[in-house]
């Protein structure tokens, strides 16, 4: 719940609600609520996104945004899922943090947010913190078959916010997840003067 109070200084549910979201159209409001998170786009980079159809295009060939992972695509080379997943890294300053926020954000129930907290507790890369381009797939098929589990599901989801934190539409379960690990996990000030408010004490998730 404090993750999503819009006082607490996190970005909450921005990702998904703020401004703007067509499911088939990258806009400046996308922009702007991946910046949330603290990432930046070149000029060239917003050029392509925002000003030229090409990812558009495949966006119009995803699944519809309330497919969910365990039940959509995987990003296989010459797929749509897969050719957008390149699309986005071909651009200037995109890596697989930033790609995944953006696909996120058009496909909240699809793509997970693979930053390096989230890929270091789900055991998603070799390196421990960050997922290459040839790791994508596999880790998204190892997500998706354990997120497959529906008492997993069902427990992950018990930490929807409640609507005095939260007016809008449910949060998305792979959201909620990207949530509860980033909140316990993650080194920034912000997270942990959250978990010392609440008690909570840091421990790793990839041994639970």
């Amino acid at each position: 719940n404090i993750f999503y109070n819009p006082l607490s200084g996190f970005s909450g549910d921005l990702l998904h609600n703020f401004g703007n979201n067509p499911a088939n159209q990258f806009t400046a409001d996308d922009l702007l609520a991946v910046s949330t998170f603290g990432i930046q786009f070149s000029p060239i980079t917003i050029q392509r996104l925002v000003a030229s159809s090409e990812a558009d295009y495949l966006l119009e060939l995803l699944p519809r945004p309330s497919v969910p992972l365990w039940k959509g695509a995987l990003p296989l080379p010459g797929t749509p899922y897969g050719e957008i997943w390149e699309l986005l890294l071909s651009l200037d300053g995109i890596g697989i943090t930033s790609a995944s926020k953006l696909l996120a954000r058009k496909r909240p129930a699809l793509t997970p947010m693979l930053d390096s907290v989230v890929v270091k507790h789900l055991r998603l890369a070799k390196n421990g913190y960050n997922l290459t381009k040839a790791e994508l797939v596999p880790a998204l098929e190892s997500l998706a078959a354990a997120i497959a589990d529906d008492e997993l599901r069902a427990n992950i989801d018990l930490l929807q916010p409640t609507p005095a934190h939260h007016n809008a539409t449910p949060i998305p379960t792979l959201r909620l997840l990207d949530t509860a690990i980033w909140m316990q996990q993650s080194g920034s000030r912000l997270a942990k003067n959250a978990r010392a408010k609440v008690g909570l004490i840091r421990h790793s998730l990839a041994h639970s």
